[in-house]
């Protein structure tokens, strides 16, 4: 566009003046746009510097039509600053994003804010503000008064950057480690995050700090989520998913007992600036998952009361006239409670969002197996109780 088509048609003499000059009024619109989009998929902000001819600098201050591309130009940029100056933080980030993307956020800053200062020293966009300033452009001034701006959003970024390094290695070690591995990491982790909270010029905001520490409960969840196999829980094989289990509801709860003890320390040390943050934004995701974590442990004590598996551990022998009825009974309380976890199963909107604390079907669903769980743990009582109605002796009892 900009090395074929934009010069031909420029130069070509046949497109009569009037459609020729509304042609390339939207010309530059759709190259600014076009420009814009392909460079913020590298997350860089590129200016478009529309291929006019500025040689003739009074001739240019008398076409109407120039200046007023030109001052579209001037807008479109002024727009794209705008955004970049004014997301001072990563909160737009995906929700479950972890620490290390908040170090990848403010370096990408860093360098986007340097990339627009550079192309404002280019000599084509000069020319472009300087004939704005002679035809005395009500839209020059707010532009230039913005991109001081980029200078002061410069600085913040690298000041940031600086004081987030201190986490990169503990983070990325974290992000290695498995749940029984997470608690010995978080002493060191938080005193890197109390350092910045102390020592940092702008990162220091209790919107940015507490925002901090809701990523590292995301690479928390995220570690522990890594570990349960979801299908083994399904499948019956539930020995090592309840410990992995045991392991997250662990580690989330040393997770906030680690905050806690800092936050005490931090809070006697340093009356008039300790941690209050708000705990339902650091915390709420974790609380769920490790609700989630317990519920799931039903499930896999409901497979092994109601469905184990083995050669081990067939059904013993039930004598008696009513051996076989009480067989059978057992037989269709593990067919009753296979459904149920058939269900879950076979539910696409449930099975692989089952550690997503944010899938709120996942309640609606679990509520109607445990409530299925009491009926069938009231008819397993029922009927064992039945099977030692006629035992009168410990003799007898081994038979059973």
């Amino acid at each position: 566009m900009n090395n074929l088509f934009i010069p031909s048609f420029v130069k070509d003499p046949s497109w009569p003046d009037n459609i020729k000059k509304e042609f390339l009024s939207q010309l530059h619109k759709f190259m600014a746009y076009l420009t814009e989009v392909s460079h913020k998929q590298q997350n860089f902000t590129e200016l478009y510097i529309p291929n006019e001819d500025l040689a003739d600098s009074e001739a240019a201050q008398q076409d109407k039509d120039l200046i007023q591309r030109l001052e579209t130009t001037l807008i479109y940029w002024y727009r794209q600053i705008k955004e970049v100056v004014n997301n001072q933080d990563s909160s737009h980030e995906s929700e479950n994003a972890g620490p290390l993307e908040e170090i990848k956020y403010w370096r990408s800053r860093k360098e986007n804010l340097s990339y627009i200062d550079e192309q404002l020293e280019k000599e084509e966009l000069k020319k472009i503000t300087s004939l704005l300033h002679v035809v005395d452009s009500s839209y020059v001034k707010s532009f230039e008064e913005l991109t001081k701006n980029i200078k002061i959003g410069s600085i913040e970024a690298e000041d940031n950057l600086l004081f987030l390094k201190s986490l990169y290695d503990p983070c990325k070690k974290l992000g290695e480690s498995t749940p029984q591995e997470i608690p010995s990491l978080l002493p060191d982790l938080l005193n890197r995050v109390r350092m910045i909270w102390e020592k940092s010029k702008y990162y220091k905001t209790p919107e940015r700090i507490s925002g901090l520490l809701h990523k590292i409960s995301n690479e928390i969840i995220l570690r522990c989520r890594e570990t349960i196999n979801i299908n083994d829980m399904l499948d019956g094989n539930v020995e090592k998913c309840m410990q992995d289990l045991e392991n997250s509801i662990d580690c989330g709860k040393l997770w906030r007992t680690c905050y806690d003890r800092t936050a005490l320390l931090i809070n006697k040390k340093t009356k008039n600036k300790g941690w209050d943050f708000n705990l339902n934004s650091i915390f709420a995701q974790v609380d769920a998952f490790v609700q989630r974590c317990h519920e799931l442990k039903d499930i896999c004590e409901g497979q092994l009361q109601f469905a184990r598996k083995g050669s081990d551990n067939q059904l013993p022998h039930f004598g008696g006239s009513r051996g076989p009825e009480i067989v059978n009974i057992l037989e269709e309380i593990k067919l009753a409670f296979r459904k149920y976890i058939d269900k879950i199963r076979n539910s696409e909107d449930i099975k692989d969002k089952i550690l997503d604390v944010k899938a709120s079907k996942w309640h609606d669903e679990f509520n109607i197996f445990k409530n299925g769980m009491k009926d069938l743990d009231v008819m397993y009582k029922n009927i064992i109780n039945s099977a030692f109605e006629s035992v009168t002796t410990v003799e007898q009892g081994n038979f059973i």
